[in-house]
């Protein structure tokens, strides 16, 4: 097993040094890393749609903060950063944000904060904020990478950013991503939930830090992770998302809680075992 993992992992290693070798040519970075800026920026303006969502809906019908659940969305985004961390280094080069482009995504988070906080203090302020400001986040975020996309069309079959079968130490990984969230989502009806919230998120960031440079580890995850294993990620992170807003307006029964628990733990177990190794590997 380990002997096929290192040959995987060599054939991975020549086809990224050609890929950088085009990427050197033609001075700029892949489609694939721009899809992947633009899919960043989905996913960190929803999270603030549904943040801001859970915070206007405190002391809703479910009899408690919305803001109780937000481990629930804050879990997968440290995932996703850790994991995004391994795959700009497979994207090799990478295109740097203007100064406009830092500077107003800077402002656009804190203004996703400061609405937060108006929120949690009962201070009021017109309710569209809570959709303009994460509509601006995405649009900032996205605006460069999607002038990027349609400005250069063309995709040579060896920049492509292709789905091949990750080293079992990632595989490990990815299930294990699905065992933590889909217990965290389980647990949601469970009235320790904020203790079982707090620990989980403690005990996974440091499992996360200690693992960094480890086969295993989020950041290597990450690296061999091709579209697919995202398209999954992104699947389990919105059933996350979307219980979380289910939360903030009412209450969630156990059977719900848990169906959500399984559908996530099995998605992630699914992408843990694709794409599958080619005949005779």
């Amino acid at each position: 097993m380990e002997s096929r993992d290192e040959a995987t992992t060599a054939a991975q290693l020549l086809q990224q040094q050609e890929v950088v070798r085009f990427r050197l040519e033609r001075r700029g970075p892949s489609r694939g890393y721009q899809w992947f800026l633009v899919c960043s920026a989905v996913l960190l303006s929803v999270y603030a749609g549904v943040l801001l969502f859970a915070f206007s809906t405190s002391g809703s019908t479910a009899g408690s903060s919305g803001y109780t659940y937000t481990n629930l969305m804050l879990l997968p985004v440290l995932l996703y950063s850790a994991l995004a961390n391994g795959a700009r280094e497979r994207f090799g080069i990478r295109n740097r944000a203007s100064v406009a482009q830092v500077v107003g995504t800077v402002a656009a988070i804190a203004v996703v904060m400061i609405l937060g906080w108006l929120s949690i203090t009962d201070v009021g302020y017109p309710a569209w904020m809570n959709v303009v400001a994460p509509v601006v986040l995405f649009a900032v975020m996205a605006i460069s990478p999607l002038r990027r996309l349609v400005a250069d069309r063309s995709t040579p079959p060896t920049d492509r950013w292709e789905n091949t079968p990750p080293p079992t130490p990632a595989r490990w990984a990815t299930a294990g991503i699905g065992v933590v969230l889909g217990l965290l989502a389980a647990t949601t009806a469970v009235v320790w939930y904020p203790i079982i919230s707090a620990a989980t998120l403690l005990v996974t960031l440091s499992v996360v830090l200690i693992s960094w440079r480890l086969p295993w580890g989020l950041r290597s995850t990450g690296y061999h992770w091709g579209p697919v294993n995202w398209a999954f990620f992104a699947a389990a992170t919105s059933a996350m998302f979307a219980l979380t807003a289910a939360l903030s307006m009412s209450s969630v029964g156990p059977g719900a809680a848990i169906a959500v628990g399984v559908f996530i733990l099995v998605v992630m177990i699914i992408s843990a075992l694709l794409p599958l190794p080619a005949a005779g590997e």
